[in-house]
């Protein structure tokens, strides 16, 4: 059996839990990826920005914008910013485990990779 790449582990997951993917033009550049679930859509939606050309990329912002589905409660367009601040935190630690979950970090560390380029390496 072959492991899925990343990338493909990500499509997977963002279809079996019945969100949108789409890619599109951003008029703000800093824009890379949103997250969009509201009561007048029939699904989540993930966007990504059309100017990222990298997998490694296109693959954070997948895990970033999941992280969003699974933490956030409310729409964050109109939420104060240490709400924004704070659930992008949250965004951030769930796309962490899901790429490099605890188990797979000690096991790395058990493997002898105890600098930050071995880990990404490994």
């Amino acid at each position: 059996m072959y492991a899925l790449r990343l990338e493909d582990a990500l499509d997977q997951q963002i279809c079996d839990e019945g969100i949108a993917l789409e890619r599109r033009f951003f008029n703000h550049s800093s824009t890379d990826g949103l997250y969009f679930n509201t009561d007048d859509l029939t699904c989540p939606v993930i966007t990504i920005n059309k100017s990222i050309t990298s997998t490694l990329e296109t693959n954070y912002i997948k895990a970033h914008e999941l992280g969003h589905h699974h933490s956030c409660i409310r729409n964050l367009f109109d939420a104060p910013a240490w709400i924004q601040k704070r659930y992008e935190i949250l965004a951030d630690r769930d796309w962490v485990e899901r790429i490099m979950s605890l188990d797979k970090l000690v096991e790395a560390y058990d493997h002898g990779n105890n600098t930050p380029m071995s880990l990404a390496d490994y």
